[in-house]
């Protein structure tokens, strides 16, 4: 879906986009609500949440839980797909690895307790996709230190990385320099992490800025 949204430069939103095939309906017309059950839905099923937790969090029946349920992975194979065989792998290796090549070991996996079992799977899924997360959002924080100390700033001091909040990024930089920061930060972010890792996707990176944290908009070049 990622993909399809580069090749022909549409909606970069892909909960949003999630939302629009479940309900028909345009990207444009998507509600919050929508787009952010969309969400739940996704990581939900992604992170082993059944349909009573997914009916709980939606504020929707269980049948209707189970409805909608169904109704993504007939929209979304793939991501059943991929659970399925992580969750193989898991089980003839004994460990999973993420994109960096890092490994968790899960000697739970082949556990005859059927709890166990469960967990693990869970871990199986879960460590490849946020660890490999946090893998990229460190390498761009690294990426990003070198860049930076590479280039010449009219503030005062240079753009100063103060947290990283989960796939998030907060500097404070001089107003003068904010455009040139948010260059390096897209191509950092969209295509110099991806190359690293040998992957063909590219993503998508919003931009707010503002005097204060609490004080932010989105950045337009």
């Amino acid at each position: 879906l990622f993909q399809r949204q580069d090749e022909t430069g549409g909606e970069s939103d892909v909960y949003k986009m999630m939302a629009s095939q479940i309900h028909q309906k345009h990207p444009d017309m998507v509600t919050a609500q929508e787009r952010s059950a969309a969400k739940t839905i996704a990581l939900g099923i992604i992170y082993g949440m059944g349909p009573e937790q997914t009916a709980s969090r939606l504020s929707i029946t269980f049948g209707a839980a189970c409805a909608v349920i169904k109704k993504f992975h007939g929209l979304f194979p793939g991501v059943g797909s991929f659970i399925s065989a992580t969750k193989a792998r898991a089980k003839a290796n004994g460990f999973v690895a993420t994109v960096g090549k890092n490994r968790r070991y899960l000697p739970d996996i082949t556990s005859s307790e059927a709890q166990k079992r469960a967990a693990a799977e869970r871990q199986a899924v879960n460590s490849i996709i946020q660890g490999s997360a946090s893998e990229m959002i460190k390498l761009a924080m690294v990426e990003m230190a070198g860049e930076i100390h590479a280039q010449t700033w009219t503030g005062r001091d240079p753009p100063e990385l103060v947290a990283s909040i989960h796939d998030e990024l907060l500097y404070v930089v001089h107003e003068s320099d904010v455009g040139g920061l948010v260059t390096l930060l897209r191509h950092v972010m969209v295509e110099s992490v991806p190359d690293k890792f040998g992957l063909q996707l590219r993503f998508s990176v919003d931009v707010e800025c503002g005097p204060s944290w609490g004080e932010m908009a989105p950045y337009h070049d």
